[in-house]
């Protein structure tokens, strides 16, 4: 049978039909349809016949670079085992033609390996029937399929096959047989194949790790895609699999591995093997589950790496951490092959744009330059910090060129250069890009001056005014300090709201101005202005919904062990760690007050003492029940554990004659003192210098060790008891206007704010926001910052009173 039979015999419908060289395209006919099937299809390999006789006859090659391009031959409500039979077909009529110069057969989503029993072999497994019959009918079958594929690429005494590039993509050559057709075929020492594409197939764990262990044979397969498999795998498998691709072959230049559910630890385990594979030059992982630490581990290893010259980690959640990591390999560019560098989507803030964007600016060796000439960053986060840097990195004859600073970057080609560039290509820049930053910041302003402003600050202001003006006010000092000091801060931000406000008029009437006289240079200025307003505008609508009495206070940071044993004991000593990093990264002072050690690790309870300012305004989202999900530590098993905290948060109360001054009678207290527990040294524990004091008409207990000196133990005892009588007075305040204030629930299922996974995969999850967060590593080193903003962005929207007295 020959080619053009076996096409007219087969009636491909729906048929992508080309042969292409590899340096110029010869003709391809994409989304064919003939008005007649007969002449349509036989036109069609005439046409075929005289292009291949054409680029025969003009090159004195004798076997000219073709590829059959055979794609998406599906039909609705053709046989599925037909598609079996084109395969067969198709093997005998390569061996019966011998197409001159066929180095490359695209076979995408034809439906190989599918069988007709599928469904109802999958609804029968759904509800644990499972027909014997089918199971051997669909092996025979799946054994057809691999066969097939050995004839197409196995050469005989007269079939010389010279196939170097197979694509088979979005088939179904998973479920062990057709996987194993390929390892099969990859390890037999004549396999003539140096480009797989396998990607979207279906392939399973098993599938990979005999495709990585064929690896060890071959020796000619320079690409490979091993894209978006059925990977139902623990960690261990995966990374059996991801550590063999590149230990055990010593050729491959491309490698795929998206969407492979990858952790930080599979990637330190590929970092690791990286440099086992010198020759690599392309690798891709995008769409995995790598957080920072794996991200570290990747960029440390591309430092040494002498061949890589392209790296995709989009779609994985690096953030800050991540992206300083690669700063490290930016900077060092002229030292590594670097030159494309894909970081889209990977939960980049302004802070770590701006860090790539000074790397690139200010290698270590300015004189030599860098290599680097494609960096894709859309998908982030792009503010003030990193437009005019961007900016810079564009300028004319520089190495990087762009088309806008808001948010998608793509690659094009200027001058035989690969650079930056926006996925709109017109004018500089974008009417739509300007226009949806001012949309952006206009609704922001609005939101400062109609929701927060207007409904919060307007009487109280008038209020302190009013006050001011008063020529007994400083008859008492203490109170006329509070006063002047609280009436500046609403002043300085209303002063904040109307000069942002002014900023974003006069902007948008520059740009409009701009536009007219056709400055480009002008228009670029009112962008990365407009970009800085958008931003200022969030981070005041975020100081101003901290707008209570108590949020600009200190506090203190109480966290409890709940269900859970000896995990929750570890998991509050996580938790405190989180807090104490975080505070540190705010520039709070932070001090452990108390602590109650676990039987076997961490705390029974900590008290943490946050101070600053407005460290209770930003820590008071934080009270709750935190869920943490992990193969526990302290089970020789191995087994999953799920362990609770609950946070409470309490601002301190206020010094002096104010309003809010707690009353404290020393008839009301039972003071004990007692030796600290736990390690301290010399003196720590052999004084009574621990303080216990016991409020009699609340029962309030409070207790401090954290210092050698009885004294200030005692003041900061104290401290803590007029802080938690404080917060008692919010809450019964709180419930005598009837507003509302959710209590903790239990410290136990199904009353958690937040939940931590760390298995069998990495989420951090809000479920008052649904925000959720990939990057696990991060989080728990304190990086906080989104969770909050999201819970006080999201009361500011619904117009929710502050939840004070939330600590119940």
């Amino acid at each position: 049978m020959s080619l053009q039979d076996f096409v007219h015999n087969y009636e491909m419908e729906s048929l992508q039909l080309g042969i292409t060289a590899r340096r110029d395209v010869i003709m391809r006919m994409a989304n064919f349809f003939p008005s007649s099937e007969d002449d349509g299809l036989s036109s069609n390999f005439q046409a075929t016949s005289q292009a291949l006789a054409a680029r025969r006859s003009k090159t004195t090659e004798d076997r000219p670079d073709m590829v059959l391009v055979l794609a998406g031959n599906t039909r609705e409500g053709f046989h599925h085992r037909a598609r079996n039979i084109q395969l067969v077909a198709l093997a005998n009529a390569l061996h019966t033609s011998q197409v001159p110069g066929l180095v490359g057969l695209d076979l995408r989503y034809n439906h190989l390996g599918e069988h007709e029993e599928d469904v109802t072999q999958h609804e029968a497994e759904s509800v644990g029937e499972v027909d014997e019959e089918g199971e051997r009918d669909e092996r025979e079958f799946l054994l057809d399929t691999a066969s097939s594929l050995g004839r197409l690429l196995q050469p005989t005494p007269a079939y010389v096959c010279r196939i170097a590039d197979l694509n088979l993509q979005g088939n179904r050559l998973g479920r062990s047989v057709g996987g194993h057709a390929i390892a099969a075929l990859l390890g037999a020492g004549t396999c003539p194949l140096q480009e797989l594409d396998v990607g979207n197939s279906g392939l399973d764990v098993s599938n990979l790790i005999a495709i990585a262990q064929s690896l060890r044979a071959n020796r000619s397969l320079k690409a490979l895609n091993l894209d978006n498999p059925v990977v139902k795998t623990t960690e261990e498998e995966a990374i059996q699999y991801i550590g063999k691709m590149l230990q055990v072959n010593r050729v491959l230049t491309d490698l795929s591995l998206a969407k492979h559910q990858m952790t930080d630890h599979g990637a330190q385990v590929l970092a690791e093997r990286l440099l086992d594979n010198r020759p690599l030059r392309r690798l891709v992982l995008r769409a995995n589950r790598i957080g920072s630490t794996g991200a570290s581990a990747l960029a440390a290893s591309m430092l040494r790496h002498p061949t890589l010259a392209e790296f995709d980690l989009s779609a994985n959640c690096i953030g800050d951490a991540g992206a300083k990591a690669f700063a490290t390999v930016l900077k060092a560019n002229m030292a590594t092959p670097l030159e494309t560098l894909s970081l889209c989507s990977t939960s980049l803030t302004d802070d770590g744009m701006a860090t790539l964007a000074n790397a690139c600016l200010k290698p270590q060796n300015a004189e030599a330059g860098s290599r680097l000439r494609c960096l894709l960053l859309w998908g982030n986060t792009f503010g003030p910090k990193t437009s005019p840097l961007m900016l810079q990195l564009c300028e004319p004859g520089g190495r990087f060129h762009t088309y806008g600073v808001e948010t998608d970057f793509l690659p094009r080609l200027v001058d035989d250069e690969v650079v930056v560039a926006y996925q709109e290509t017109g004018h500089f820049p974008s009417d739509e890009s300007f226009t949806s930053l001012a949309g952006h910041a206009h609704r922001e302003i609005e939101v400062i001056h109609d929701v927060v402003v207007a409904a919060h600050n307007a009487q109280e202001l008038a209020e302190l005014r009013q006050e001011a003006a008063d020529p007994n006010l400083w008859d008492d000092a203490s109170n006329a300090a509070s006063v002047v000091q609280r009436l500046a801060a609403l002043e300085s931000r209303e002063t904040r709201v109307h000069e942002l406000h002014r900023q974003f008029l006069d902007t948008k009437e520059l740009y409009v101005l701009a536009k007219e006289e056709e400055d480009e240079s002008m228009r670029r200025d009112c962008v990365s202005a407009m970009s800085a307003v958008r931003s200022e505008a969030q981070q005041l609508r975020l100081e101003l919904l901290l707008s209570h009495e108590s949020d600009a206070r200190s506090c203190f940071v109480e966290i409890q062990a709940g269900a859970g044993g000896t995990d929750s004991c570890d998991w509050t000593a996580m938790l405190a760690r989180m807090y104490a990093r975080w505070g540190e990264a705010r520039e709070f002072q932070v001090q452990y007050v108390d602590e109650s050690a676990g039987e076997e690790a961490g705390f029974r309870s900590v008290v943490l003492k946050l101070d600053g300012a407005y460290a209770y305004g930003w820590a008071k989202s934080e009270a709750g029940v935190h869920r943490l999900v992990r193969i526990s530590p302290f089970d020789s098993a191995g087994r999953r554990h799920t362990s609770f905290a609950q946070v409470r948060v309490y601002p301190m109360a206020a010094e002096g004659r104010s309003k809010e001054e707690i009353e404290v009678s020393t008839k009301d207290l039972r003071i004990d003192t007692f030796r600290s527990s736990g390690p301290g040294g010399q003196h720590v524990n052999s004084t009574d210098s621990a303080i216990r004091i016991t409020h009699l008409p609340t029962g309030i207990v409070v207790q401090s060790q954290s210092d050698r000196s009885q004294h200030r133990n005692k003041a900061e005892a104290m401290a803590m008891l007029r802080a938690k009588l404080y917060q008692r007075k919010l809450e019964e305040e709180a419930q005598a206007r009837q507003q509302f204030a959710k209590g903790l629930g239990d410290n136990a299922w199904g009353n958690q704010i937040r939940s931590y996974v760390l298995h069998p995969y990495q989420l951090v999850k809000d479920h008052r926001t649904n925000y959720s967060e990939g990057n696990t590593a991060q989080v728990l080193d304190g990086d906080i910052d989104q969770f909050i903003e999201m819970m006080l962005l999201q009361q500011t929207a619904s117009n929710t009173p502050d939840q004070e007295g939330s600590n119940a």
